[in-house]
C-alpha cells in the first residue's frame, strides 16, 4: 500500500509531496566473507549513492544468525554503494553469510 505526506496551500497547488522519497526494496543477496575476507564487492546494475542505499539485513555464521535492523551496528557488518552499480560489504571479521538489501529512493 502506497504512503506518503503530501500538503496542499489554499489554492490547491501541492506545496509539500514527501511521497517520492519513500525507499523500494529492489534487490536481495547473499555474500559470503572467508576467513581472511574483510571486504566483498557486489556489482548490480543500475545503482548510484544518490538514489540508492544498501543494508545488511542479517548474518549467518555457522548455526547463529543475527538481524540488524538499522544501518550500521556496533561492530557488525556494514553495506555502502561504493562506487556506481557496486555495492561494498565490510565486516570487522570474516567467515560468514550476509543478507543484503537494495533500496531504491521514490
Amino acid at each position: 500500500m502506497p504512503q506518503g505526506l503530501q500538503c496542499f496551500d489554499e489554492t490547491g497547488k501541492i506545496v509539500v509531496d514527501v511521497t517520492d522519497r519513500q525507499m523500494h526494496l529492489i534487490h536481495t543477496f547473499e555474500i559470503s566473507l572467508g576467513s581472511n575476507e574483510y571486504y566483498k564487492d557486489y556489482v548490480y546494475d543500475g545503482i548510484t549513492s544518490e538514489t540508492h542505499i544498501a543494508i545488511v539485513r542479517e548474518d549467518c555464521l555457522g548455526n547463529m544468525t543475527q538481524q540488524y535492523p538499522t544501518l550500521a551496528y556496533h561492530g557488525g557488518p556494514f553495506a555502502s554503494i561504493y562506487t556506481p552499480n557496486v555495492v561494498r560489504v565490510s565486516a570487522l571479521s570474516g567467515l560468514a553469510l550476509l543478507t543484503v538489501d537494495i533500496y531504491r529512493y521514490g
